[in-house]
C-alpha cells in the first residue's frame, strides 16, 4: 500500500511543476516490483519485521530458481549458493529446513536456521558489519532481532564454521553457540578461556571483553571467516578486489611474525657496523627508528651504527615504531634498560606502562659506547623509573644505590615512604630506581651509564669535563675503606654546632641520624658533644652511621644492640636494613647522644618483636637493662620484653613491645637521674 500511494504522490508532484496541462495524459512506465520467489515458494510471510520470509526444505546441491528480481547474484550469500544464472543458483548448505528472508529495501537475502545450536549450527552477531553483498554496514548493531543482525554460519565440516561478511572500520562481534543472548558457554570470544588463536592478528584482534575487533593492518572489506573448532583457530580471507595485502620489506625482505613477539611484525638480521638498511612500504622510518642504532636516517634507509652482531628488529603496527634488539647479548657486551612511565624516543609519549622485559617495547638494548660505558635514548615523563640490567630478562641489576645519578636536579634517586597514614612505618627506603629530579621537564633523553665513574647521566645535560671520579668527603676529607666490611668512612673532630660539609653525596636527609645532624636552610649543623667520632656509609644502602670515639663510655655515652630495630631512616622492609645483636656493622648498634648530665637520646626504628639493651661502653656486659629503669610509654607501647614459659609471662631484661605497640619511628630518652627511659612514638 505505501508503494502505491508513493507512486501516485510522485506523478501529481509532477504534474503539478508542469506547464504543459497535455503531460496529464503521458503517463510513465513504472516497474512495479514481484514478491520474490524462491524455488517456486513465495516469500510471503513475515517472519522478522519488514523481511519477507518463507520457511523452505532445501537439499544440498539442489538448483534453484529465483524470480521476481531482475538478477540474483547481488543479492545471494555466497556461503549458501553458488551462483549459475540470472534467476538459479545451487544451494551449498545441509539438506534441511530453513527460514529464508528477503530484505526488500536493501534487496539482499539471508538464510538460517530457526532453533539450530551448537554443534549443529552456530550464530555470529556484533556490529559495524554487513551482507556480503551490499559492501555497507547493514546490521542495526548488537541485537538479536531481525535477519539482518545477526547470520547464521554456514557448516562446512564437524566443528568449522564459515561466514563471508562485509567488515567496517570500528566492527566487533562474537560467536553464539545459540540465538540470543547468554553468558558463559554460550559465546565464543577471544578471551584467553576460549583458547582461539586469530591466524591472522593483524587483520583482526580480540580486546578485553572478548570481541573480535580490527587489527592494526585491518582494511574495510569483504572477508570470508573460518572458525575451526577442532584445533580452536580462526581466519580471515580478504574477498573483496580492493583490499590490498599490506607487506613490510627490509632490505628486501619480507617480515614475518617472530616467537619473540607474536604481535608485532619481525625479521632476523645480521648487521655490521656502517651497513645501510633498507625499509620498504613503512612510510617514513625517521619517526620510527632507534636514533642509538641508526644515523643518516631517511624515508627508506638508514646507516647501522651499532655493535655487529644477529639482530632482530621488530615493527609495532600499531604504535608504528621499531626496535632493535640482540637478546645474546649480555653484559660486559651491553645492557638493558627496564621500568615504567617511558617511551620509544620517536614516540612522543609513553610506550612502557609496567616492568616487564615480555615484549621488544618493554625493554631497550643500550648502545655500546666503549668499555663499561652505554647509552639509550628515552622518551620521559615526569613519574617516569627505569634500572639497568646486565642480562634480558632479569638478572645483574645496576641501580641507583649503587650507580650516581647526574645531575641530581634531572635526575635522581627513587625513594619509597612507608607512609603512617596508610599503616606505614614512617621510615623509608632508596628503591634503586633513576627517577626524576626536582627540576626536570618531560621529553627525550640520551641516557649514559658510566660503569668506570660509575655514574648515569643526562649526557646532553652534563659537561663531561667537569666530570671526576666518583668521590665522597666530610669537612674537606675524603672517606676510605673501612674496617668495616661494605662502608667506607673517616674519623674527625667535631664540635657541637658546627656546620659539617658534605661533598659528593645526595638525598642526605634520607641518610642522616637526625640526633647528630640538623638540616638548617641546607647546611648541616653537628648537634653531639664535641670530641672525635667515625662517621660510617654504606653507599649500597644510603645510610650514614654515627659513633663516638674518644670518652665513648658511660657517662658520656650510652650504646644499644639489639634486634628488629634499626636507623631511624629506614622503613623496616629491607631485611638489609634490620639491626641484629652484634658489634660489627654498624647497622647492629647505635652509639646515643648525650644531651644532658647522664641523659642520653637517641631515634630508632622498632619493628614487631623488637628487642634491645643499652651498654655503658661498645661491647657486652656492663648493661643498662630494662629492670634498672622505670619505662615510660603513653598508651602501653613499649615495656620490658619477655616470653611465655608455659601458661606463666616471663619477663626479661629487654626493652620490648608493649600491649598496643606499633611498628614505627620512636624518639628514645634515657635519663640515668630519674632512672627513666622515655618512648616517644614519632610516627
Amino acid at each position: 500500500m505505501k508503494y502505491y500511494i508513493y507512486t501516485i504522490f510522485l506523478l501529481l508532484l509532477a504534474a503539478s511543476c508542469s506547464d504543459d496541462v497535455q503531460k496529464w495524459d503521458n503517463w510513465p512506465e513504472w516497474k512495479l516490483a514481484s514478491p520474490l520467489s524462491v524455488g517456486g515458494n513465495v516469500l510471503d510471510e513475515e517472519i522478522y519485521s519488514n523481511f519477507q520470509g518463507k520457511k523452505l526444505h532445501l537439499e544440498k546441491g539442489q538448483e534453484i530458481e529465483f524470480s521476481g528480481t531482475d538478477g540474483i547474484e547481488s543479492i545471494l550469500s555466497p556461503d549458501y549458493f553458488e551462483y549459475l544464472s540470472e534467476n538459479k543458483a545451487r544451494f551449498k548448505g545441509e539438506t534441511g529446513d530453513y527460514s529464508v528472508l528477503y530484505d526488500p529495501v536493501n534487496e539482499l537475502l539471508y538464510v538460517e536456521k530457526a532453533g539450530a545450536t551448537y554443534p549443529e549450527g552456530l550464530w555470529f552477531c556484533g556490529a559495524n558489519w554487513g551482507h556480503p553483498q551490499a559492501g555497507v554496514v547493514t546490521t542495526s548493531g548488537w541485537s538479536m532481532d531481525g535477519a539482518n543482525n545477526v547470520l547464521y554460519c554456514y557448516k562446512s565440516a564437524d566443528n568449522v564454521f564459515q561466514l563471508t561478511v562485509y567488515l567496517a572500520n570500528n566492527f566487533s562481534f562474537k560467536f553464539f553457540k545459540h540465538r540470543g543472548w547468554g553468558e558463559g558457554d554460550n559465546e565464543i570470544t577471544t578471551l584467553p578461556e576460549d583458547n582461539i588463536t586469530l591466524t591472522t592478528p593483524f587483520l583482526v584482534a580480540g580486546k578485553s571483553g572478548g570481541d573480535f575487533i580490527p587489527g592494526p593492518l585491518f582494511q574495510p572489506g569483504v572477508y570470508l571467516i573460518t572458525l575451526d573448532l577442532n584445533n580452536n583457530t580462526c581466519a580471515f580471507e580478504a574477498k573483496d578486489e580492493n583490499i590490498q595485502e599490506q607487506t613490510f620489506l627490509v632490505n628486501g625482505h619480507e617480515m614475518g611474525i617472530l616467537e619473540e613477539a607474536s604481535s608485532y611484525l619481525g625479521i632476523a638480521l645480521e648487521l655490521h657496523e656502517g651497513d645501510e638498511v633498507t625499509f620498504g612500504n613503512f612510510g617514513d622510518v625517521r619517526k620510527m627508528l632507534q636514533p642509538d642504532f641508526f644515523e643518516d636516517i631517511t624515508k627508506d634507509k638508514a646507516t647501522f651504527i651499532g655493535a655487529d652482531g644477529n639482530y632482530k628488529l621488530f615493527y609495532d603496527p600499531v604504535n608504528k615504531l621499531i626496535y632493535l634488539e640482540n637478546r645474546s647479548v649480555n653484559y660486559p657486551d651491553g645492557l638493558w634498560v627496564c621500568g615504567s612511565n617511558f617511551g620509544h624516543p620517536q614516540a612522543g609519549r609513553v610506550t612502557v606502562a609496567t616492568w616487564t622485559f615480555n615484549l621488544p617495547s618493554d625493554a631497550f638494548q643500550c648502545v655500546k659506547i666503549s668499555d663499561n660505558v652505554f647509552e639509550t635514548t628515552l622518551y620521559l615523563v615526569k613519574d617516569f623509573q627505569f634500572k639497568f640490567y646486565k642480562q634480558r630478562p632479569w638478572g645483574g641489576e645496576l641501580a641507583s644505590t649503587t650507580v650516581n645519578p647526574y645531575p641530581i636536579n634531572l635526575l635522581g634517586k627513587g625513594w619509597f615512604y612507608s607512609d603512617p597514614a596508610t599503616g606505614g612505618t614512617g621510615g623509608g627506603h632508596f628503591t634503586g630506581d633513576f627517577v626524576a629530579g626536582p627540576d626536570f621537564t618531560p621529553g627525550v633523553y640520551r641516557v649514559r651509564i658510566d660503569l668506570n665513574k660509575n655514574i648515569c647521566m643526562f649526557i646532553d645535560k652534563v659537561d663531561e669535563g667537569q666530570l671526576g671520579e666518583e668521590f665522597y668527603k666530610i669537612n674537606g676529607t675524603e672517606l676510605t675503606q673501612s674496617d668495616y666490611p661494605n662502608y667506607i668512612g673517616v674519623e674527625l673532630n667535631l664540635t657541637k654546632g658546627q656546620t659539617v660539609d658534605f661533598e659528593g653525596f645526595s638525598y642526605l636527609d634520607y641518610m642522616l641520624q637526625p640526633e647528630y645532624f640538623t638540616n638548617e636552610n641546607g647546611q648541616y649543623k653537628f648537634n653531639a658533644p664535641d670530641g672525635k667520632y667515625k662517621i660510617s656509609y654504606n653507599k649500597n644502602r644510603e645510610l650514614i652511621y654515627v659513633e663516638k670515639t674518644t670518652g665513648a663510655e658511660f657517662p658520656e655515652t650510652v650504646w644499644i644492640t639489639g634486634a628488629t630495630f634499626g636507623h631511624p631512616r629506614i622503613s623496616g622492609l629491607l631485611a638489609d636494613d634490620i639491626g641484629n645483636w652484634g658489634w660489627e656493622n654498624p647497622k647492629d648498634f647505635i652509639c646515643c647522644v648525650k644531651t644532658g648530665d647522664r641523659i642520653f637520646e637517641t631515634n630508632l626504628f622498632l619493628n614487631n618483636d623488637f628487642m634491645f639493651r643499652f651498654y655503658k661502653k661498645k661491647g657486652w656486659n656492663n648493661e643498662i637493662t630494662s629492670f634498672d629503669v622505670t619505662i615510660v610509654s603513653e598508651g602501653d607501647l613499649i615495656a620490658r620484653g619477655g616470653y611465655w614459659n608455659g601458661d606463666q609471662w616471663q619477663e626479661t631484661e629487654n626493652f620490648g613491645p608493649g600491649a598496643n605497640f606499633r611498628a614505627g619511628i620512636y624518639h628514645v630518652k634515657l635519663d640515668m637521674n630519674t632512672n627513666t627511659c622515655t618512648f616517644t612514638k614519632k610516627y
